[in-house]
């Protein structure tokens, strides 16, 4: 069974990443696609607001600027099998049209395609897709064998976490896995957001997550699996610090 895992936006690689490495069972191979920002220093004007404090603290020193090269090798180092590094690629944020003229919550904006970006560099055939992040904490191992049986029946079904659920539809965007084609719709959601805005959408990621998927005849089913965001750290004078582990 050939797995591909994405990766995108802030390079928010934790300690938690590494249940998320050991917890997915059952695969021949899993290729992780990365897309990472390259400047990951400080905050524009834009995303001065309450959250400010703990996001100047969200990515480790290793990736405030993050050298496509030494990233390289870090992430292959630290990947065991059946893990293994299938592609890297740093985007500019300040090229991204919202970043560089912001509306209404640009951050929306720069996940959405971050995430569109890395399902392009897919360059192979899989039997399924999984859309992670490396802050997420996995509470239970994932039978991939279990995963495919079930969605090989259900063809425009996304598994989600059976926790964490908001917005409208009542999804979780944190965790998604499914098979090629509804995970390129999935990670599609950029393109739409112009037309959900002005369709009356809220302007709030699940919410818009769980229209795009509906409009396109997907559903977000629970799988066996919870997860927990930013599971380890600390807080210190209001201020959340990640326990990076080896990630740093």
């Amino acid at each position: 069974m050939k797995i591909a895992c994405l990766i995108h936006g802030e390079p928010r690689l934790y300690r938690e990443f590494d249940s998320i490495l050991t917890g997915l069972k059952g695969a021949d191979s899993i290729d992780w696609y990365f897309y990472l920002w390259q400047d990951n220093n400080g905050n524009p004007a834009w995303a001065q607001d309450s959250s400010s404090k703990w996001r100047d603290h969200m990515v480790g020193s290793r990736w405030k600027t993050v050298d496509q090269a030494a990233a390289q090798e870090f992430i292959k180092h630290n990947l065991e099998p059946p893990n293994k590094l299938a592609g890297l690629l740093l985007g500019d944020k300040h090229t991204v049209e919202e970043f560089v003229n912001p509306s209404a919550r640009p951050t929306i904006h720069l996940m959405y395609y971050s995430m569109q970006q890395v399902y392009k560099m897919i360059n192979n055939e899989y039997d399924l897709v999984i859309k992670a992040r490396g802050d997420v904490h996995l509470q239970q191992p994932i039978e991939l064998d279990t995963v495919l049986t079930r969605l090989n029946s259900a063809s425009n079904v996304i598994l989600m976490p059976n926790n964490g659920h908001y917005g409208e539809h009542r999804i979780n965007d944190q965790f998604a896995i499914g098979k090629m084609p509804v995970m390129e719709i999935y990670c599609g959601l950029y393109e739409e957001l112009h037309n959900l805005k002005s369709n009356g959408c809220q302007w709030h990621p699940e919410t818009l997550l769980g229209t795009h998927l509906k409009n396109n005849g997907i559903e977000c089913q629970p799988g066996e699996f919870g997860i927990d965001l930013r599971a380890t750290g600390t807080v210190v004078d209001g201020a959340y610090i990640p326990d990076f582990g080896r990630w740093n």
